[in-house]
This record gives C-alpha cells, structure tokens and sequence, in this order.
C-alpha cells in the first residue's frame, strides 16, 4: 500500500485494500494493515519532501472508501442503530470511521454525522432517531470537564 501511496495510485491502493479485505476480516485489515500505516506515514510525513501530500491523499482515499462501505452496508443491516460523531474541536475523522466500519460488521446501521459537531446537535439528532449509542472519539482528560456540563442537559435516550 506504500508504494501505491507514494506513487498516488488510488487504483493500485483499491486493488489492495480489496483483496486484503477479500482475504481478512475488517478488523485484522484495519489492526495490522490501516493503523501502522497511517502511524508510518504520520511520522515520516516532514521527512518526506511528498510526505503531507501522501499522507492528505491517503487518509482522503480512506476517508471516502470506508465511507461508502458504511453506508453501503448500514443500509442492508437490520441491527441497532449508533450515532457517530466528532465532538466540537475534532476534525480528525478517520478514528471514529474505522470503529463505524467495525461495527458495521457486525451489523449495526450507522448515523453518521461528520467533524466537529456542536454537542447540542448530537443530542437533537439522537432525539429524533431510535438508537443504541452515540459513539465518538477519545478526548484527553484535560478536555473531558468542558464536554460533561452540556450533555448532563441535553435529552439523550
């Protein structure tokens, strides 16, 4: 996948990403292929004189492939439903992408509402549809104080 990263070849990165997901389940795909890559490239992204671009062209590729699989496959599921979200200030998507592809696989239809979402907008969309969870991704403590006092007054299921 490096190489087709390094060349920009969404076609090989396709090709690749499918038959190791044609060979493997999501999760092995995504523990021992997706993470260490993308930890690679996070830390090689200033050594490289490509490195930004590769790594933007990468998790822009992911971003739009998990994305389709998502839906693709939240829309022929029968289980429960989870809302996914960013929390205000997270711009960082592909975490909490990955977890709703997993869970698709195991067979949840997923809502997913995108980046930095205000927490008021979370709790009106979960209001209105019926679902099992609001997942989003880890904040560090130093964060958690700022996100407790809004949700204790938002209507949640």
């Amino acid at each position: 996948m490096r190489r087709a990263i390094e060349a920009f070849d969404d076609n090989r990165l396709d090709a690749v990403y499918n038959e190791a997901l044609a060979v493997y389940p999501v999760d092995i795909v995504t523990l021992n292929l997706l993470r260490p890559l993308l930890e690679q490239l996070g830390e090689r992204w200033q050594e490289r004189e490509s490195g930004i671009a590769e790594e933007h062209f990468f998790t822009a590729h992911l971003h739009n492939e998990i994305g389709a699989r998502m839906h693709h496959a939240s829309t022929r599921s029968q289980g429960r439903r989870l809302l996914l979200a960013c929390l205000p200030g997270e711009h960082h998507e592909l975490g909490i992408l990955l977890f709703g592809l997993s869970a698709s696989a195991r067979g949840y239809r997923l809502l997913y509402l995108g980046a930095d979402l205000p927490l008021a907008q979370v709790a009106q969309a979960a209001a209105c549809v019926d679902i099992a969870g609001v997942c989003s991704p880890a904040r560090p403590r130093s964060c958690q104080r700022s996100y407790r006092q809004p949700w204790r007054h938002s209507p949640m299921p």
